[in-house]
Parts: C-alpha cells; structure tokens; sequence
C-alpha cells in the first residue's frame, strides 16, 4: 500500500467530489458548488466578450482571467476547509501515467495527479 493522505478533487459517476485519501480509509464529500462556479465563470465570459466586441479596447481581454482565478481560488479554498461527509474502507489505488483511480467500498474516483490542485503522489 502506498503511504498517502493527500486531497484533491476527484470525478466519480454521479458528479465531483472533495476526497482525501489515507492509508485505510477514502473520506469525501460531494462538491455541489463546484458545478455552479464552473457554469457562472464561464457564462460570465460572455459580457467580457461582448464588452471587447463593442469598445475593441485590448487591456477588457486581461477580465477573462477573472473569473477562473476566482473559480481555482475557490477549489483551494474548498480543499484547505474540507470537512468529509461520509468515510468509507480504501481498497486500493491504481495509477497510470498521471492519472490516480481510487476504488473504495463506496465508490471509485478518478483524479489527475498534479502539483496545483489535486492528488500529488510520489511511486
């Protein structure tokens, strides 16, 4: 087994979810919130574009940003403040390349190993 607690945000079937690993047990809770950030950040693009369109000034592009520092400062927020709504046994962890699969008695994960946001692991 490997040595690990780390978190990160994983995709299971049903949606996104906050997990933390440790050596025996998968603790997550579903991140709801993330959906809505992911829909507002991106229907917010669209009046930062329409502003571009009409004024053609080029410094109105440097807002696009805006709203996806605000969306992955959110995730870390949410990662730093994770509190687990439901825990269950770890069964085992494959990687492949940097891809992490998470099987536990609940359900399987499947996250992005990464220095940023999610699962950094060290096999």
């Amino acid at each position: 087994m490997i040595d690990v607690k780390k978190k990160g945000i994983a995709f299971s079937e049903d949606g996104y979810y906050i997990v933390e690993v440790s050596d025996e047990e998968v603790r997550f809770r579903k991140a709801r919130e993330l959906d809505i950030l992911y829909y507002l950040s991106f229907i917010s693009l669209v009046p930062i574009v329409l502003a571009y369109a009409v004024t053609f000034y080029t410094w109105i592009l440097l807002l696009i940003l805006l709203p996806f520092i605000l969306y992955l400062g959110y995730i870390k927020v949410a990662l730093s403040r994770f509190s687990p709504s439901e825990t269950c046994k770890l069964y085992s962890i494959e990687v492949k390349r940097n891809i992490v699969k998470i099987h536990s008695e609940a359900k399987t994960f499947i996250m992005q190993k990464g220095k940023l946001l999610s699962f950094k692991l060290d096999v």
